[in-house]
C-alpha cells in the first residue's frame, strides 16, 4: 500500500514538472495543460497548476499571457469556491488602464468580481457598460448574463448553467 501511494505522488510530481515545461500555447490554449485537471472538476489543482507555470516561467510570457493566466487561474479558485483568492488572481488580470480606459476586457473581469463580490448592483454596472459595443461584448457578455441571470448561485453554477 505504502509502495502504491509513493507511485502515485511521484507520478503527480512528475506530471506537474511536464506541464511546467510546456509551451504557454499548449498549456493554456489546449486541452493537454491545465484543462485537463479542470474537465476532472480538480479546480484547485488545476488552479495551483496555473499558478506554478505562471511562477516557473516568468520569464519567458508575455505580460498579455501572464494576465490570461491570472485570469485562468481566477477562474479555477472560484470554480473551487475560493473566491478570496479567484479575486486577487481577477484582479491581477486587470490590464493597465493607461493602456485602454475604456478597455472591455477590465469591464468583464470587474463584472466577475463584483458577481464573487455578491455586489449586483455592481455587476448590473459592468455588464451596462460591457453592453455598449464594445469588442469583446460578445461571449464575454453572454457569461455576465449568465452571471447576473444566477446571481446569487455559486460561480460554479452561475458561470456553466
Amino acid at each position: 500500500m505504502a509502495q502504491l501511494l509513493l507511485f502515485a505522488v511521484l507520478s503527480l510530481f512528475v506530471q506537474g514538472e511536464a506541464f511546467l515545461e510546456m509551451d504557454y500555447d499548449t498549456f493554456d490554449q489546449t486541452d493537454s495543460g491545465w484543462r485537463s485537471l479542470a474537465y476532472e472538476a480538480r479546480y484547485l489543482d488545476a488552479a495551483k497548476l496555473i499558478d506554478r507555470y505562471s511562477d516557473a516561467n516568468r520569464e519567458e510570457l508575455l505580460p498579455d499571457e501572464v494576465r490570461l493566466l491570472n485570469f485562468h487561474s481566477g477562474q479555477m479558485y472560484a470554480f473551487a469556491d475560493e473566491y478570496v483568492i479567484a479575486i486577487e488572481r481577477f484582479e491581477a488580470s486587470c490590464k493597465p488602464h493607461s493602456l485602454d480606459e475604456a478597455n472591455p476586457w477590465n469591464t468583464y473581469v470587474d463584472a466577475t468580481i463584483a458577481f464573487l463580490e455578491s455586489d449586483f448592483d455592481a455587476l448590473l454596472r459592468q455588464r451596462e457598460i460591457l453592453g455598449e459595443g464594445n469588442s469583446l461584448a460578445g461571449s464575454n457578455r453572454a457569461v455576465v448574463d449568465k452571471l447576473v441571470e444566477n446571481f446569487g448561485k455559486p460561480y460554479s453554477e452561475a458561470y456553466g448553467d
